[in-house]
């Protein structure tokens, strides 16, 4: 993986699934081609020696790798490009919840690449969470149906739910088919607010340890 061992860089993995039928509503689900949409977003503020990119491709300018035709994306987001053009480019696997299809969104990369300026972003420029909470606001306003937060972390191979006071370890139960967390707090959300009021109050639970790369990383 490209992103492996290169900070400049980071992962958006997003599954999206084909799917037919009718959103909330009654409206026309939309259809994707893509059960899994790769995109690869170079890090702003700094110049990353060695690589050039593309729409869709990384290329390497020196190593081993330079003779290599370039690892191929879905889409290269930009350094220039902020978090709603990344966020424009998951958004249909946000709204395909609405239709009943499962989505994750995912961001991987190296230590300081990003993922948690694309994922939570700032007041000013919103990541991707808080973007899709929005989102689905807006989707369920006037609709029969209620938007349910849980916000959880997987730390050392434990599960913690950062919505509780007391910080405790939850058990993992299930099926193949189904992954539930029992004890895992939901709560509800009506508004943007209490979307970015629930997501502060996880972010101040999360476990974080020092690395040699950056003092929190968790």
């Amino acid at each position: 993986m490209i992103c492996t061992g290169v900070p400049l860089f980071s992962h958006s993995v997003v599954p999206t699934y084909p799917y037919g039928g009718r959103g909330l509503g009654g409206a026309p689900a939309t259809m994707s081609h893509d059960r899994i949409k790769v995109l690869c977003r170079v890090r702003p503020g700094k110049s990353p020696a060695g690589f050039a990119w593309s729409d869709r491709r990384i290329h390497c300018l020196e190593g081993k790798e330079r003779e290599r035709n370039g690892y191929l994306f879905q889409k290269v987001i930009g350094p220039e490009q902020g978090n709603n053009k990344a966020y424009g480019e998951v958004r249909d696997a946000v709204e395909g919840v609405l239709g009943g299809v499962n989505a994750t969104v995912m961001a991987y990369g190296h230590t300081s690449a990003g993922k948690t300026h694309t994922m939570l972003g700032t007041p000013d420029e919103p990541g991707i969470i808080l973007r899709s909470v929005d989102t689905l606001i807006d989707a369920l306003e006037g609709c029969d149906a209620t938007l349910r937060i849980s916000y959880f972390e997987i730390y050392m191979e434990r599960v913690y739910d950062l919505l509780s006071g007391d910080k405790r370890e939850l058990d993992v139960a299930g099926s193949a088919e189904e992954v539930v967390i029992p004890g895992l707090i939901s709560q509800d959300v009506s508004t943007l607010a209490d979307g970015i009021s629930l997501i502060s109050k996880g972010q101040d639970n999360r476990r974080k340890v020092r690395t040699n790369l950056n003092e929190h990383s968790s």
